[in-house]
């Protein structure tokens, strides 16, 4: 059962004047977007996205500057194409070890990072991990014996 006191706090604390506004809110209130975004508008990585699909029909040079890097490459290359050229140029001719692991990242994920949070290779959750059978069993021996007073027999 709740005291008075309790119930009082209680009241206090859900009382919308207690609340703290948002910083800048309250010195401009005229500036919130109360309807949040309009429909249809999209977000950045979107349209990043879209740009990054496009084909772009190059100039001869840089044409020839890409074909250069990459003999393969053709006229109808999308941008996206186009910047990753680029950036494994790079990573090659400048020796940017930055523009290698970001091409390293994108192709293949970034590597597993794992922590040793052990003790020489020991678990630190797991006493028993280095006991033989024999002492297993005893343990298990140990444990099974009854609690003086917790056990009517003892």
């Amino acid at each position: 059962m709740n005291s008075r006191k309790t119930i009082e706090k209680q009241l206090r604390m859900a009382n919308n004047e207690n609340l703290k506004k948002a910083k800048g809110f309250d010195k401009m209130p005229e500036n919130i977007n109360k309807e949040g975004r309009p429909k249809g508008v999209k977000n950045r990585s979107t349209i990043v996205s879209e740009i990054f699909a496009m084909t772009v029909n190059y100039p001869e040079e840089v044409l020839a500057i890409l074909k250069e890097m990459c003999p393969s490459i053709n006229n109808n290359v999308t941008i996206e194409e186009a910047m990753t050229v680029m950036q494994a140029s790079k990573a090659i001719q400048d020796k940017d070890t930055a523009a290698y692991k970001v091409l390293m990242d994108s192709a293949y994920g970034q590597p597993n990072q794992k922590t040793d949070i052990t003790t020489k290779g020991k678990s630190l959750n797991d006493p028993y991990e280095d006991l033989t059978v024999e002492e297993l069993e005893e343990k298990l021996n140990e444990l099974r014996k009854p609690i003086k007073g917790r056990d009517k027999d003892s």
